[in-house]
């Protein structure tokens, strides 16, 4: 997911929460996953780049 994917989402998210903030726990959880999702994203191009020159 793009950057500007996300932050379309998030305005979409808004529009919900302020009409419906019974949904708010939904959407919370929803971003820590995206968060957690982001940061093993990350661990795995770390350790391709480290394992990387291992490989030549």
């Amino acid at each position: 997911m793009s950057a500007d994917e996300i932050e379309e989402l998030r305005d979409v998210v808004a529009e919900y929460t302020a009409t419906n903030p019974l949904l708010v726990p939904v959407f919370e959880a929803f971003e820590r996953d995206l968060a957690e999702a982001r940061r093993r994203e990350a661990a795995v191009r770390q350790a391709r780049r480290l394992s990387a020159p291992a490989l030549l």
